[in-house]
């Protein structure tokens, strides 16, 4: 996929709510919310559906 904006969450199973920004039309994107422990991000540009990433450990 080439850069482009789109909406990021982190999805962590120990939390009930998630944290999302958007990044910008480079794909970037910064997260201060986000608390340790396992987690995925979910990444859903404006023309597709969403993408998931595997899960990781923050």
């Amino acid at each position: 996929m080439p850069p482009q904006p789109a909406r990021v969450q982190v999805e962590q199973p120990a939390s009930e709510s998630t944290v999302g920004t958007d990044a910008d039309g480079l794909g970037r994107f910064m997260l201060d919310d986000a608390a340790p422990g396992p987690a995925r991000l979910v990444c859903t540009p404006a023309d597709s559906g969403p993408i998931c990433t595997e899960w990781t450990t923050l």
